[in-house]
């Protein structure tokens, strides 16, 4: 295990663009990269992309269940893609709000279990508690 950064340290230029970049390649992945190659993927190989192709239609019993034989819609295969596109993007912004918020939250303090361990009561100008130097 590495010991941990000295909160008096201040992130470098290079530190910060890396960290932007990162950012940026990851933001571009989960909403550009991975949704377009999935729409590729089932237009292209599984040919989900014809509106011919229908899971169910109005006329066809749902999971052999004869007593509901004429609901009112289809459910094709341009739909079923579409379905799991808009999934994929949610993930990826659950996650993201996530991510946001446990970045924002990572300045707090935590509160021990252990009654004879104090919590700091100096903290920086950017809310970290100050340590000791042992």
């Amino acid at each position: 295990t590495r010991a941990p950064r000295d909160p008096a340290r201040k992130a470098t230029w290079a530190e910060c663009m890396v960290g932007s970049v990162a950012t940026f390649v990851l933001f571009i992945l989960g909403y550009a990269t991975v949704p377009s190659e999935w729409l590729n993927y089932a237009n292209g190989p599984l040919g989900w992309g014809d509106n011919t192709k229908f899971i169910f239609k109005s006329h066809m019993p749902i999971l052999g269940l004869s007593f509901l034989p004429n609901y009112p819609f289809n459910f094709d295969f341009p739909a079923l893609r579409d379905i799991v596109v808009t999934l994929i993007y949610g993930a990826v912004l659950t996650t993201n709000v996530i991510m946001f918020v446990r970045w924002q939250s990572r300045l707090n303090v935590k509160k021990s279990d252990d009654a004879t361990e104090e919590v700091p009561v100096r903290r920086s100008r950017f809310g970290r508690p100050l340590r000791a130097k042992a």
